[in-house]
């Protein structure tokens, strides 16, 4: 997977994938890749992207946003939702 790639949040480089920045270091990688403890992968993804984290990592994303609307002021927060 490519170092500037958005997906390179979703690998621990050497733990649960490897990161490449360039094709031919990408080729290097896969061969490495074979070598990764399926256990250890599988694990962390457990852990990472468990429903209870998902929930609560969402919950407090959505509790950030109504903060940023409750700083703005009354007229402006009508306006935006339309009233």
């Amino acid at each position: 997977m490519s170092a500037q790639s958005a997906r390179a949040e979703l690998i621990e480089d050497g733990v649960t994938g490897y990161l490449a920045r360039d094709f031919d270091e990408l080729l290097e990688k896969l061969l490495l890749a074979e070598e990764l403890p399926r256990s250890r992968v599988r694990r962390r993804a457990a852990e990472r992207f468990s429903h209870s984290r998902m929930a609560a990592e969402h919950e407090a994303l959505y509790r950030r946003v109504a903060r940023c609307y409750e700083a703005i002021d009354d007229s402006r927060w009508a306006a935006d939702v339309g009233q």
